[in-house]
C-alpha cells in the first residue's frame, strides 16, 4: 500500500510540474544558461558558446497506447563531439526554430562584436 502512496505522488508532482514549469534559456554570446522552474526539476545548466559548432533543431517521436506524438527539441552540438539538449518542452517545429534562429542571432551578434573568438569558416 505505501508503493502505491509514493508512486501516486511521485505521478503527481510529474504532472504538476509539467503543468506549472517552465524551461528558461539565457543566452549571451558568452554562454546559454539553461533552468527550469517554479518547481524543482533538474539542476541549471550552463553552455560556453565558444564549445558550440551548430545548433540543429531535432524531432522528438513517442507512441503511448497506439498513438504517435511528435515535437522537436533544440540540441546544441559541439566541437568535441558531445551534444546538450538545450530545449526538449512539447514544441511545435516552427516554436524550434524559432528559439534556434534567436540563439543564432544572439551567437553571430558576439562573433561580430569579437572576431578574435570566431571560429575560422
Amino acid at each position: 500500500m505505501v508503493v502505491f502512496g509514493i508512486v501516486g505522488l511521485v505521478f503527481s508532482y510529474i504532472v504538476i510540474r509539467r503543468l506549472l514549469n517552465v524551461t528558461r534559456l539565457e543566452v549571451t554570446p558568452q554562454r546559454i544558461t539553461i533552468s527550469h522552474g517554479p518547481l524543482p526539476w533538474r539542476r541549471p545548466s550552463e553552455v560556453a558558446t565558444d564549445t558550440i559548432r551548430t545548433i540543429e533543431v531535432r524531432p522528438y517521436q513517442w507512441r503511448y497506447e497506439g498513438s504517435v506524438a511528435k515535437h522537436y527539441h533544440v540540441w546544441s552540438v559541439h566541437k568535441e563531439g558531445h551534444e546538450t539538449c538545450l530545449l526538449e518542452r512539447d514544441t511545435t517545429k516552427e516554436q524550434a526554430t524559432q528559439v534556434r534562429d534567436e540563439i543564432q542571432r544572439i551567437l553571430d551578434a558576439g562573433a561580430a562584436r569579437n572576431p578574435e573568438q570566431a571560429e575560422p569558416g
